[in-house]
């Protein structure tokens, strides 16, 4: 069960600044991709802008969650990875939207970048925390996804043993994931 401190950490905290975040991203990306899809732009181009959009709303998200103006090593560190990540996903996406498959519709799956820019926020708000902090995994109002229950009935985690950021794919709600890292009171 979380507790009031949780519950409004979860509500004043994320939709302030994660969503703003999220839904900036994702217009970006749907105009971009809208310009891709119309031949206005080649794929070359959409995965370059798409590439620094995502760049920007990630670096953008970390430092928000960590409440850093700098960006550290270890941060540094896991923006690469989660970024290559995401860019590789995007070169497949480019090439669906090239050759007309997928089975998504296009719109969607775009938007799922958007909503795994989370992850960032979580994670800076995780690595950039003191030492020896504890973090609670919070499930969001609608959130029933296996992972997360466990997660959250799992905790409080040291940041080394978090099981991924909500929005990161680690779970089977994937970047649609609705829950949130919050600093526990244990």
């Amino acid at each position: 069960m979380s507790s009031l401190h949780q519950i409004l950490t979860l509500l004043c905290a994320k939709p302030k600044t994660v969503t703003r975040i999220v839904n900036r991203t994702s217009s970006k990306l749907q105009a971009n991709l809208e310009k891709f899809d119309n031949g206005d732009i080649s794929k070359k181009t959409f995965r370059s802008r798409s590439k620094k959009i995502l760049d920007s709303a990630y670096r953008d998200a970390y430092m928000s969650g960590g409440g850093v103006s700098a960006i550290s090593e270890a941060g540094e560190d896991w923006l690469g990875d989660a970024l290559a990540e995401q860019f590789d996903f995007l070169d497949g996406f480019a090439d669906d939207i090239d050759a007309g498959i997928g089975t998504m519709e296009y719109d969607t799956r775009m938007d799922q970048y958007a909503q795994a820019v989370k992850s960032a926020y979580y994670s800076g708000s995780v690595m950039e925390a003191d030492e020896g902090e504890l973090f609670d995994w919070v499930r969001g109002a609608n959130e029933s996804c296996e992972d997360c229950i466990d997660n959250e009935a799992n905790g409080p985690y040291s940041a080394d043993e978090l099981p991924g950021y909500p929005g990161d794919g680690q779970t089977i709600c994937g970047p649609n994931c609705q829950c949130a890292i919050v600093k526990s009171n244990q």
